[in-house]
This record gives C-alpha cells, structure tokens and sequence, in this order.
C-alpha cells in the first residue's frame, strides 16, 4: 500500500474515509449506514510537521448529521467517546449531545504513521470514525 499524505500545500485539509482503512474488509456504504463494529487504521504520511486539527466523523460533513443519529436506511449509535491515535499520540474526549463531529488539535512530527480513530459506547464497544479531516494549522 501507499501512505496517504497529511499537510502537503497540494492538498489541505486531506479528507480520508473508512474505504482507505487498512486492516479491514469495510468497504460498503451499507456497512456504514448499519453501523458495523469496524474499524482499521489509515497509513499516512505527515509531509510538513506541525500544528494539526483532525476531525472525526461518523457521516460526511455533507449531511450535517451527528455522530449518534440514525440518517434513512441507517442505525444509530450510542457512543460517548471518541479516541484519535497518531503515531505515539493517543487522546480521549466526550461526545457532546448532537456533535456531528470530534475535533482534536495536535502537533504532529514528519514521518510515516498509522492514524487509527474509534467512537465508544457506553458499554466499551466500538467502531472507527468513517470520515476524517486532517487539516494543517501551520
């Protein structure tokens, strides 16, 4: 496989989907809707270190849908967490009612890495965020 870059001029913000993810078979839009336990990670290459937003997402921005509703055809969830690994980071925060998306601000170093995400349900399980955003502050 290749890394998928992260704040290259070219290119910023990077928007990634779960259909990029390594390590799993998601590849179906009806997985998404269905709200599969599933998650995998996204290989990645930061090409310019610095100050980083990612935004985790359950639905595409488009749809202007928070992380826990169910849109047509779909499930909803119940996850209260959400969790962003990056390399040797790791960070946690709360899901606010009716959040359509978790935003983590990080300083990232150059280098090739794993980005993994998850939103969390009150009783431990959980999925990876489908839809991310990795935007470049600097």
């Amino acid at each position: 496989f290749s890394e998928i870059s992260l704040g290259d001029d070219h290119q910023n913000p990077t928007r990634l989907t779960c259909f990029e993810w390594q390590g799993s078979r998601h590849w179906w839009q009806g997985n998404v809707r269905s709200a599969q336990l599933e998650n995998g990670y996204w290989a990645v290459n930061v090409v310019q270190a610095g100050n980083y937003q990612i935004t985790l997402r359950r639905w595409p921005a488009e749809l202007n849908a928070s992380i826990t509703a169910a849109i047509a055809g779909g499930k909803a969830i119940k996850a209260v967490q959400a969790k962003l690994r990056i390399g040797t980071i790791e960070a946690i925060q709360p899901i606010a009612t009716g959040a359509r998306a978790v935003t983590f601000p990080v300083r990232l170093e150059e280098g090739k890495t794993r980005l993994q995400t998850w939103f969390i349900d009150e009783a431990g399980e959980s999925r990876g965020a489908f839809y991310l955003e990795a935007k470049r502050l600097d």
